[in-house]
């Protein structure tokens, strides 16, 4: 009878029994936890997917080509800002065509005294290329110069400046300059939009990849006329 008094009131081991309790007790909690958690997660993944679907944008992987494919194109994508200058709220209408209170043109620096100019399509029988509105290179009265900082442009790679631009006149030319450096002037054709391209060097000049526009010539209320303004990376063919 005492052998079995001194097994019963004896508490050895009774603390590793408390550990496998409260471990075993722990391990379920976090199970429990883990559980609602990946829920909530896979939830969450559910809802911000069916928000970027909603917006046209793309998630996933996908294969090398896949990516390649949207690198390529966002490469290859414009990235000027209001290229054809169809963005024309807070202008003010003057009859024969738009101008800014303050000189500017949206998405567009000006770097000249006179501000731009937005003219009808058809204004002095030339037709605009994209949209109802072409930018007049010549204020009143006196040249303008307009200019963007192209974004996320890459030292050493290529990129072309492609522009339509016609004059009424026969009396005006168009400079662009690229970092800083004057890197073509151009004679626009008289009385029709005729399309000119410029291939430019990342990082070149002055290293600020900022494109400007400037017209040239007689001061006369009479600008060349632009229109269609793009800057896209010039895709180049891997070597053999």
């Amino acid at each position: 009878m005492s052998q079995l008094y001194t097994f019963w009131v004896d508490e050895s081991g009774a603390v590793t029994v408390d550990w496998v309790v409260l471990t075993g007790a722990m391990a379920g909690v976090g199970l429990t936890a883990a559980a609602v958690m990946n829920t909530a997660v896979v939830d969450l993944a559910s809802d911000f997917a069916d928000i970027y679907a909603a917006q046209g944008i793309g998630l996933g992987g996908g294969s090398d080509d896949d990516l390649q494919a949207r690198s390529d194109a966002w490469g290859s994508a414009n990235r000027v800002t209001n290229g054809s200058f169809e963005t024309i709220e807070g202008l003010i209408n003057a009859g024969w065509g738009l101008y800014s209170a303050d000189g500017r043109i949206d998405g567009w620096d000006t770097l000249s005294e006179n501000g731009p100019e937005l003219i009808a399509s058809g204004y002095n029988g030339i037709i605009g290329t994209d949209g109802d509105w072409m930018l007049d290179l010549e204020g009143s009265a006196g040249n303008v110069t307009i200019g963007q900082t192209i974004p996320d442009a890459v030292d050493g790679e290529v990129y072309r400046l492609t522009l339509d631009a016609a004059d009424a006149v026969g009396t005006n030319e168009i400079q662009v300059i690229w970092g800083g450096n004057v890197v073509q002037t151009i004679r626009p054709s008289v009385g029709v939009m005729s399309n000119y391209t410029i291939d430019m060097v990342g990082g070149a000049g002055d290293g600020s990849n900022t494109v400007l526009i400037s017209g040239l010539g007689i001061e006369d209320n009479e600008g060349a006329y632009i229109d269609n303004v793009s800057v896209a990376r010039v895709e180049t063919p891997d070597a053999d």
